[in-house]
């Protein structure tokens, strides 16, 4: 979490935000955009810096890799 989104929430609360990205065949992130919002403006703008900056494994058919579309939840407890 950020240090100007840690100055604005309180120990204790917690957030859930709801992603759609796009993983192309080399694992990359693209078109990440929120679906569900977790409330707040900026966990939300910090959960889709992390995931920008993320990799996955690409998915695969046939073991080949593919193009595809995921939802990730991202929960953020606040100590």
């Amino acid at each position: 979490m950020s240090k100007r989104t840690r100055s604005k929430v309180l120990p204790g609360d917690s957030y859930s935000v709801l992603l759609k990205m796009t993983v192309d065949k080399q694992g990359n992130i693209q078109n990440v955009a929120v679906v569900s919002s977790s409330g707040n403006a900026l966990v939300d703008k910090d959960a889709l810096r992390a995931v920008n900056r993320a990799k996955f494994n690409p998915f695969k058919r046939n073991g080949m890799a593919v193009v595809g579309i995921v939802e990730l939840p991202i929960n953020v407890n606040v100590d």
